[in-house]
């Protein structure tokens, strides 16, 4: 990666976004997200606490406090061994006790984070996952992390491509995404924070909203599967059953040619949207082509059944008419 470009992801992660009384908001950070099924299930927690601990490992030296899975969460120093252990045997023992392994919230974070207070971090991640809520609510939980955009840019973001693909086998999920995004306090965000992050997300395309677990929500109970994704970003992640509705991972491959990239693994597919990540800017008319190329081939999978929006905006906007706007952006 040239100087000047490596310059603009290091202008970004200095980035802070406040709100109107000074207080920090967001950073921007390289985001991965990945929405599963099988959250209530042994197996499925399982295969989320490898793919988070493993996500972590190699970050380590960043991290430094985490939640393990039990019944008496709390922040506790960051120790790789002990996250893993810890929570594998807590997962286990509560299954084996009565079928149910119950609701796993995992989380790590990096500095700023302190406790009590928590701290908005680029470095970290988290693992919220449960069962279908009702009995039509659709089956689905959310893994993600984060870390510093600059982290891997000089190798082209070669780590954080192979990271995504070494997730996605190791999980199996539905669909997702990673690439720029708007990253909050894990612990204590708020409506106004998020609030706070819309003109960024509004001005700048190719920077992800954050805003999954409201997402979850809403398309848990408008389908009977979570089969349709939020949005595109530089990698998008889609599972087999989802390509072969667009024509498998072959045809998506030849839509969009050699210099967009089909990345193949175990249960799906990594659709890149040019060499490296790209923020845009609506601004100065400069929305990615190459991520509008990869949403208009896969747009027959993008969740479109609103009936609340996901976005948090201040009046005169609409939530639902700004979160409709938003994921239709690269149309």
């Amino acid at each position: 990666m040239d100087s000047e470009k490596l310059k603009q992801f290091q202008q970004l992660d200095a980035a802070e976004i406040r709100w109107r009384d000074g207080r920090l908001s967001a950073r921007l950070v390289f985001k991965l997200v990945l929405f599963f099924e099988g959250g209530g299930t042994v197996e499925g927690q399982l295969r989320a606490l490898d793919t988070l601990a493993s996500l972590g490992e190699e970050v380590g030296e960043h991290l430094t406090h985490m939640q393990t899975a039990g019944t008496d969460p709390r922040i506790v120093p960051y120790d790789a061994a002990l996250f893993r252990n810890q929570s594998g045997r807590n997962i286990r023992t509560q299954g084996a006790a009565d079928g149910d392994p119950g609701d796993l919230d995992l989380l790590f974070n990096g500095a700023p984070f302190a406790t009590p207070n928590g701290g908005v971090t680029q470095w970290g991640g988290s693992v919220l996952a449960s069962g279908p809520l009702l009995s039509v609510s659709a089956d689905l939980s959310v893994l993600e992390f984060s870390t510093a955009i600059s982290w891997d840019a000089r190798e082209d973001f070669s780590r954080q491509r192979q990271r995504v693909l070494s997730a996605a086998a190791t999980l199996r999920p539905l669909h997702g995404l990673a690439g720029l995004g708007v990253q909050f306090d894990r612990m204590m965000d708020s409506a106004s924070d998020h609030a706070a992050s819309i003109p960024i997300v509004k001005r700048f395309p190719g920077i992800h909203c954050g805003m999954d677990t409201q997402f979850g929500s809403e398309i848990g109970l408008r389908r009977p599967r979570a089969d349709r994704y939020f949005s595109v970003n530089w990698l998008t992640v889609l599972c087999d059953d989802m390509l072969a509705e667009v024509g498998g991972a072959g045809a998506l491959a030849a839509t969009l040619g050699p210099d967009l990239p089909v990345h193949r693994y175990d249960g799906g597919a990594v659709l890149q949207a040019g060499p490296y990540p790209q923020p845009g800017d609506v601004n100065r008319g400069l929305i990615p082509a190459e991520y509008r190329a990869v949403s208009a081939a896969t747009r027959a999978l993008r969740f479109e059944e609103y009936k609340l929006g996901v976005l948090t905006v201040e009046p005169p906007l609409d939530g639902l008419d700004e979160t409709l706007a938003w994921i239709r952006r690269f149309d």
